[in-house]
């Protein structure tokens, strides 16, 4: 068996190698946290690097389709005008017509009654003959 000093010096030989075994994994994960850091570091600098992209496009997207309506409206003002200037000369050949209707109107009614006048006539001529004949 061992005596009580074996039994120390070998208690101090695992206490060191327990210590040293600690110390290699602490070790190990000193630099694993460290790399870790290092990737989460690299990854926040590409996010921001997306996120600004992001932004960059946002903005050309905005103003294209601020450009889009700008263009857009204009094209409406440019159809409202065309429609404007085709109503009024639908209007103004509405009008004429109408100008038309009344010259025909009026001329109806001069042939109304030139023909009304003239069956009148006819009439009392037909009656004064049968009268004296």
């Amino acid at each position: 068996m061992l005596d009580t000093q074996d039994k120390q010096e070998i208690e101090e030989l695992v206490e060191l190698k327990v210590k040293a075994i600690l110390k290699e994994n602490n070790y190990d994960i000193n630099i694993r946290l460290v790399k870790i850091e290092e990737e989460l570091k690299h990854q926040r600098e590409l996010i921001q690097q997306v996120i600004h992209t992001m932004d960059k496009r946002f903005e050309s997207m905005d103003k294209r389709f601020e450009a889009m309506q700008h263009t857009m409206d204009k094209r409406f003002e440019d159809m409202q005008h065309y429609m404007d200037k085709r109503f009024e000369s639908v209007d103004k050949r509405f009008e004429s017509v109408d100008k038309r209707f009344e010259d025909m109107n009026q001329r109806f009614n001069q042939l109304t009654w030139i023909i009304g006048t003239g069956f009148v006539v006819l009439g009392t001529m037909i009656s004064v003959f049968r009268f004296l004949g």
